[in-house]
């Protein structure tokens, strides 16, 4: 899927004519003044995350941004938020429910020497696969489901030893970043 912006938005998606628009499950976006390598890292999610869509944020409030969420059929709106010039948290929305944030270190594709790649095509399934405590919270902040040992699908994410890293089997067998080491998982109220 290639970048969106907010006008392209508004007269409907660039995407190709086979995916429709409702397939979008996931939006993407920074904080208003973002470091640039949180807008680096919603271009990345973007590549490893199906039916994620990475929209530039500009001066679009909260509001602007659940209202395009409703209106696209959209689950989450992930929020990349900086601190110092670095990304440092994910935070996480449904519709008007703050469902958490997840506080971190933010690896970058490039910074392990990993090629770039083109985002999953197709609406294919996406899991997590861990067995640690706080997984299930961040299986509900990404809205994917959680399985204990192998993930039969191309596409998923582990949680091990507080890392999160995301694989394409139909890329490589080894991860294909950004890679997430977690620091908290905050999980909104309900």
């Amino acid at each position: 899927m290639p970048l969106l912006q907010w006008e392209d938005l508004q007269k409907g998606p660039t995407r190709s004519s086979q995916e429709s628009e409702g397939d979008i499950r996931l939006i993407l976006t920074t904080s208003r003044r973002p470091a640039t390598k949180s807008r680096k890292l919603c271009m990345e999610l973007q590549c490893v995350i199906p039916s994620s869509v990475y929209v530039l944020r500009g001066k679009k409030s909260i509001r602007e941004l659940i209202s395009l969420s409703v209106e696209k059929g959209a689950d989450r709106i992930l929020i990349v938020t900086s601190y110092k010039y670095e990304p440092r948290f994910l935070v996480v929305y449904s519709e008007w429910d703050y469902l958490g944030k997840i506080s971190g270190t933010f690896i970058l594709r490039r910074e392990l020497n990993i090629p770039k790649m083109a985002p999953v095509e197709g609406d294919v399934p996406f899991l997590l696969r861990s067995s640690q405590n706080d997984a299930g919270t961040i299986a509900r902040l990404f809205g994917v489901q959680l399985c204990d040992n192998v993930c039969a699908d191309h596409t998923f994410m582990t949680y091990t030893n507080g890392f999160i890293d995301f694989y394409r089997l139909d890329v490589s067998d080894q991860y294909v970043g950004p890679r997430i080491q977690v620091e908290a998982v905050h999980e909104g109220h309900h």
